[in-house]
């Protein structure tokens, strides 16, 4: 019979904790770093460009952030890639993309080596039984399945759900950039409410309130800014007040990660139980034997030898050839 050694516990999922939680502080780091390089007057990448693709994936990024605390092996590999779809789509953030990127394949290679150093190895020591798996010990209960099915459903829904969201959004944008004209007019007011700046400009003697998308504490009334207006009155600041309904494509590249972690969490342990029950397990890796060194006979240790041999021989007499 094989036993699991220390070492064997200490390589196995503790360290997915350890790993998680960096994972987590690096997401929150690379977007601070994202958020304060990204110049003041940016503007929304044209729609469908791969500037625009690469901005919608920064919420899968952002997702993976807390899905990496139920699939943390699927969420590493998944970031790894979209480390290299970003950089390559977008190169004046492409070195944010690589790190992050980077990151996550280191981390994914560190929990695949600890895996693989706690596998497993010896012959199969858990026989297989006759008894049918849904009546046997292992069997789950029932809404287990139940919620995991439904789990894996409503994530594919919703990322349908989001790309079909997405693409009316879209064509409503594309449609309103087509027909609306670019005017550079003067602010006629700035106001300050609840904490948020909102900007007043006039066009056609008709007062128009935008929220400022700049967070720029230096405008003031009189400084120009650009508007896009069309014919029917609709009117947004040119820029990133633009509409950006690219964060809708990384929620909708985000759910099928929380259909993996539903199939993870609910139907993945009733399938290795099922194989379990039927085709019996292989032994856990054998124990090796560590050679202990000798710790030093100080003066206490020698002492406590010599009175324990002591009671020894009063309780059970000389040993045979000794006085």
């Amino acid at each position: 019979m094989h036993r699991l050694s220390a070492r064997d516990l200490r390589r196995s999922r503790p360290h997915l904790t350890a790993v998680r939680s960096v994972w987590t502080a690096l997401v929150i780091g690379w977007l601070i770093v994202g958020i304060e390089s990204t110049p003041v007057y940016v503007e929304r990448a044209p729609l469908w460009s791969g500037e625009y693709v690469a901005d919608g994936l920064v919420a899968t990024v952002l997702a993976g952030g807390l899905l990496v605390w139920a699939v943390p092996r699927v969420t590493l590999g998944v970031t790894a890639a979209l480390g290299v779809v970003g950089g390559l789509l977008d190169p004046v953030t492409g070195h944010l993309w690589w790190w992050i990127g980077t990151a996550a394949a280191v981390l994914l290679a560190f929990v695949l080596v600890r895996d693989a150093q706690s596998r497993p190895r010896g012959d199969v020591v858990v026989p297989s039984s006759d008894v049918p798996f849904d009546r046997s010990w292992a069997a789950p209960a029932d809404h287990h399945r139940w919620l995991g099915w439904a789990g894996i459903a409503l994530a594919a829904v919703a990322a349908l759900a989001a790309l079909i969201v997405h693409q009316v959004q879209a064509a409503d944008v594309a449609a309103f950039e087509a027909r609306a004209s670019r005017v550079t007019v003067p602010l006629s007011g700035v106001e300050v409410r609840d904490d948020l700046t909102y900007l007043t400009v006039t066009i056609d003697g008709v007062d128009r309130e935008f929220e400022d998308p700049w967070y720029d504490e230096s405008l003031a009334v009189g400084r120009s800014v650009e508007v896009l207006v069309d014919g029917d009155g609709r009117a947004v600041l040119a820029g990133a007040g633009q509409d950006d309904p690219s964060w809708l494509l990384g929620v909708a590249a985000a759910l099928p990660l929380a259909g993996v972690a539903a199939w993870g969490r609910f139907l993945a342990p009733a399938r290795r139980r099922r194989r379990l029950v039927q085709r019996g397990a292989p032994g856990t890796t054998g124990s090796r034997r560590v050679q202990r060194r000798p710790r030093p006979r100080t003066a206490r240790r020698r002492r406590l030898a010599r009175a324990g041999a002591d009671r020894s021989r009063r309780a059970h007499g000389p040993r045979p050839g000794r006085p």
